[in-house]
């Protein structure tokens, strides 16, 4: 197996495996990882797996930490290499016919730039996912929006402001997984790509989901009737009249969340209905140029992930966003 850094690619009986390998930092992102990725998936005719050496994360995003530290030295340039390689990687994971990816654990915010884009995404029992951008004062980019929505009603809506986590049936019902496999089964299940394809792996490792263990499909129309209002405002006005549990917890994250995020991700989503891939990727570089210069960026990334006192001080407001984001999110 052979790889650069935090990167492992391995060739074997038709079959390129991609190993990210940054146990440290949970396999967050860098750009040379991105970029490996990319190249990779390009330069390969037999089918690509993407997995993790991490026994607790596929990935938990990208390295925000430092584009937070481009930021607030004023490199720019470095911040636009970052994210324009990371959208391309995930436009090209996205076109490819071959690519699948094994999420058997965290996988958060760019980790589902590479899995949900891929053709075929496999989680197990053990996989825990989520858009958590708008509670740092990011939002949920590398072409999220158009998976979300896709999504079953208001359900990508309500994940892209939330960020709450949810489980493998979820992932399946939001059209964020494709198929549930046992975490025990998962070294077999790469075994059998390499011997008996994509088909037939599937068909001896896939196993039903119960509609039980699906909370989003528990809770649509509660998610449905808030997440239709048509402003943010209205929104936590509508969640915050919910006297349930899931009203008080959707209630809390909304609260906790950056406002400038709300608005974003409301904007993003509504738009990507009639949007292409290539579009919502187009206007993820614009917006994500534009925030990682914003105040509530800095405050979030830095109480979050820096100095983890968890508690930002927010000065955005729901109904409002930088001027250098309204032309493309208006």
């Amino acid at each position: 197996m052979s790889g650069g850094q935090n990167l492992m690619v391995g060739h074997a009986q038709g079959l390129t495996t991609v190993t990210l390998d940054r146990p440290r930092a949970l396999n967050a992102l860098t750009i040379d990882m991105v970029a490996g990725i990319r190249a990779v998936v390009d330069a390969s005719s037999a089918p690509v797996l993407i997995r993790s050496a991490h026994p607790v994360a596929f990935c938990a995003g990208g390295d925000i930490r430092a584009i937070r530290e481009y930021a607030m030295r004023g490199d720019r340039e470095a911040i636009r290499e970052f994210f324009a390689t990371e959208y391309a990687m995930n436009h090209v994971v996205a076109q490819a016919p071959q690519v699948g990816s094994v999420v058997d654990g965290i996988c958060l915010g760019g980790g589902l730039g590479i899995a949900a884009h891929s053709r075929v995404h496999v989680v197990t029992e053990r996989a825990s996912l989520a858009m958590p951008e708008s509670a740092i004062g990011f939002f949920h980019d590398v072409g999220a929006s158009y998976l979300l929505a896709a999504a079953p009603g208001q359900v990508g809506l309500y994940l892209a402001m939330t960020g709450a986590r949810i489980g493998p049936a979820d992932a399946i019902y939001a059209g964020l997984a494709t198929h549930l496999i046992a975490s025990a089964d998962v070294a077999e299940f790469g075994a059998r790509l390499r011997t008996e394809g994509v088909t037939a792996a599937l068909e001896s490792a896939a196993l039903p989901v119960d509609v039980a263990d699906c909370a989003l499909l528990a809770h649509r129309d509660d998610i449905d009737r808030c997440f239709s209002a048509e402003s943010v405002p209205a929104v936590l006005e509508r969640v915050a009249a919910t006297d349930n549990d899931w009203g008080v917890t959707t209630s809390a994250l909304l609260r906790a969340a950056s406002p400038q995020s709300l608005a974003t991700a409301f904007a993003l989503v509504r738009r990507a209905r009639t949007s292409t891939l290539a579009d919502c990727l187009d206007r993820d570089l614009a917006v994500a140029l534009a925030m990682v210069h914003t105040d509530d960026f800095i405050e979030g990334v830095g109480a979050k992930l820096v100095d983890r006192n968890r508690a930002p001080v927010w000065t955005s407001r729901h109904d409002s966003v930088d001027p250098a984001m309204a032309e493309v999110l208006l």
